[in-house]
């Protein structure tokens, strides 16, 4: 059952860190998602037990109660910034190594090789509308035998995800200038990340 995702258990091991991106929308219709890391939650917050049980506690709410991913909206507000922050930390983490080689340049070819960029971040969960519902090949008596990425019988899987998407999308998406191209999204996936 968790691995067709019919299971509605949130994933209390792993978290993942993800990077919506924009830039295939108006060409293809798609918000692409990379994903930057998959570490042990527990080591992401620290080994921090009570924010840990805290963070699953509201996925599962989130998960359980919304069609809005933003688990943030189910936590505490002490407990929403500390692990809020702990998710910065990791996800600043990768790119540090590029600040330290930026740092040690001049200023003068700092410019021309680094342009900062500013992103915003949260904590979110699959919950897409329908999930608990059987799968309709099943429900038929047929199995799938194939999967593609684009597949959408399948179900999520109940993974936290930290999500960083960059600042001028977010506010472009905001402001109405960027929409889906006029024949709509690749597919549903790519509709719910909007």
């Amino acid at each position: 059952m968790r691995v067709h995702g019919l299971a509605d258990e949130i994933d209390s091991e792993l978290i993942q860190g993800c990077l919506l991106s924009t830039e295939n929308l108006l060409t293809l219709g798609r918000v692409e998602k990379r994903t930057l890391f998959t570490r042990p939650l527990r080591e992401v917050l620290g080994g921090n037990e009570y924010l840990v049980q805290e963070l699953i506690s509201g996925a599962t709410t989130c998960r359980r109660n919304s069609n809005n991913c933003m688990v943030t909206r189910w936590l505490k507000a002490d407990e929403r910034y500390h692990v809020l922050q702990a998710c910065l930390n990791e996800t600043s983490s990768i790119f540090g190594r590029n600040f330290v080689h930026c740092n040690a340049l001049d200023h003068t070819h700092a410019n021309d090789q680094f342009k900062s960029t500013w992103y915003c971040l949260t904590v979110t969960t699959p919950t897409r509308p329908g999930e608990k519902r059987q799968d309709a090949g099943a429900a038929k008596g047929k199995s799938n035998d194939t999967c593609t990425f684009t597949d959408m019988s399948r179900h999520p899987r109940g993974t936290i995800r930290v999500m960083i998407v960059n600042e001028s999308e977010i506010r472009r998406i905001a402001d109405g200038k960027l929409r889906a191209p006029s024949w709509g999204f690749f597919n549903n996936r790519h509709a719910e990340r909007y």
